[in-house]
């Protein structure tokens, strides 16, 4: 009788894990003349985040806004059509541009339609939802005007913890809205790989997912490591941009009953994270990223692609060595290399 009752308990944990459902809106302006290419390119690596998540278990029900149905007539339309449980889970992200007329911190989406929409009026309507979470994030301009650009750098994939994509989206309670820039900031843009944020977000994204320490898996660590990583992304190209976000502290986390995601092999940490190699004479922070990106990098770049490609790394190997750019190298000194920096 014992072994029927915890059998009947297992069984409702794990339904009452799997029966939650995360509800995705994605609205991507990949029509427009300016920005459209890297909207795409945003779409195309958030849908890689999506596929993640149901390779984990998780129930996904995604809705896709782009092209001409990017309107705020259309927008509305779909929020208020959202059925949702109040164990479910709300994530809404929009790639495009954005202005800030100076009426709040929040930007206005800059789109067609009869309705002015702004992203803390979105983020609001969607709290009303009574969902357990609810994620608001404007990958967009926060300035009087939109501000694009035709940079490049690389940035690292891998597949997911299964157990760490379901804290984030099944036990997580609250709320958070993010913009990807301050009042007045431009969000800058690339057409290979989309906002500056939105590459931030999906690399820092990544890896939370293979962080072996559930306890330092949370929206407020996924939000401040992806404020910084832009900011220093921006930074590699003089570019000033801060993310803002808030309540995402206020995240309360229940213990739920992990769930293994059906007919999908674990994925298998590699062995090695991390390549040393030996500074020699003459070799500076540049010229040591630049012959790493010509052997271990897996796009093919134009020759100002490899140029600022090289800056944004050769930075990044001096913050994982804790060393001053750009004078911090020595003759002989070992320097670790994050290879999943290269692993597209």
């Amino acid at each position: 009788m014992k072994k029927i009752k915890l059998l009947i308990i297992l069984i409702f944990i794990s339904f009452s894990v799997t029966s939650q459902t995360v509800h995705i809106i994605f609205v991507s302006a990949t029509n427009d003349a300016s920005i459209g290419k890297g909207c795409q390119s945003n779409q195309d690596a958030l849908m890689r985040i999506v596929d993640k998540l149901q390779k984990a278990n998780i129930k996904v029900d995604l809705v896709k806004i782009n092209g001409v149905q990017v309107n705020s007539n259309i927008i509305s339309e779909k929020i208020a059509s959202l059925q949702v449980s109040d164990k479910d889970a709300i994530w809404f992200y929009y790639s495009g541009h954005g202005l800030n007329s100076g009426k709040s911190i929040w930007p206005q989406l800059l789109i067609s339609g009869r309705k002015t929409l702004y992203l803390n009026g979105i983020h609001k309507e969607l709290k009303e939802k009574n969902a357990r979470l609810v994620i608001t994030v404007g990958d967009c301009c926060n300035i009087g005007s939109g501000f694009d650009a035709n940079n490049m750098f690389v940035s690292a994939k891998a597949p997911p913890i299964n157990k760490n994509l379901q804290k984030l989206f099944l036990s997580a309670k609250g709320s958070v809205i993010v913009s990807s820039s301050k009042p007045g900031q431009s969000s800058m843009y690339c057409e290979n790989t989309g906002g500056y944020f939105t590459s931030a977000f999906t690399d820092i994204f990544t890896e939370l997912s293979l962080e072996t320490n559930i306890n330092k898996v949370s929206w407020e660590v996924l939000m401040k490591k992806t404020k910084s990583l832009t900011e220093r992304i921006a930074n590699a190209f003089d570019h000033n941009q801060t993310p803002q976000y808030v309540e995402a502290s206020k995240i309360k986390y229940t213990s739920i009953a992990y769930d293994s995601a059906n007919n999908v092999e674990p994925y298998k940490k590699p062995e090695v994270y991390y390549m040393n190699i030996k500074v020699t004479k003459g070799q500076g922070f540049y010229q040591v990223a630049r012959n790493l990106l010509k052997k271990y990098s897996r796009k093919t770049m134009t020759k100002n692609e490899l140029k600022i490609a090289t800056v944004h790394l050769a930075k990044e190997i001096a913050r994982w060595n804790d060393l001053p750019y750009p004078s911090g190298l020595n003759l002989n000194q070992t320097l670790r290399i994050d290879m999943l920096y290269f692993d597209k």
